[in-house]
């Protein structure tokens, strides 16, 4: 990846740029959706710092997940996630203890933030309506 700029800012690190060098997300879902948030954010820039790429690469959310109960979990998991793996989320929620609520919803990774936003925004108000 190319370095774009270096900072003495504590915690803030070198930023990485240009995801045609060595993109942090590789998959053509993540490109195409945050080469896109240009377009709905023109202060956007396409950056991230050198500790966050390396922290998202080893990030597991599923190692918690029994941890979550007894308090209601919502899964929104996209059917075809190359990104964070449909399979993965699954099993997560397969270990998840009651009570858990899954929704599972067609399209890529950011599917539910997109293309699928007013199915999933209804599933999440439907959840918590239910347990708030």
């Amino acid at each position: 990846m190319r370095d774009v700029a270096a900072s003495g800012g504590a915690g803030e690190g070198r930023l990485l740029g240009d995801p045609a060098d060595d993109p942090v997300y590789p998959d053509a879902d993540a490109r195409e959706f945050f080469l896109g948030s240009a377009a709905l954010g023109p202060a956007w820039r396409n950056e991230v710092t050198v500790r966050t790429g390396e922290w998202s690469r080893v990030y597991d959310a599923s190692a918690y997940v029994e941890l979550v109960s007894p308090r209601p979990l919502l899964m929104v998991v996209a059917a075809d996630d190359t990104l964070s793996g449909t399979d993965l989320q699954l099993a997560a929620y397969e270990r998840a203890l009651e009570p858990k609520w899954l929704r599972i919803l067609p399209g890529g990774h950011f599917a539910p933030y997109v293309e699928q936003f007013e199915a999933s925004s209804s599933e999440a108000a439907e959840f918590l309506a239910q347990h708030l």
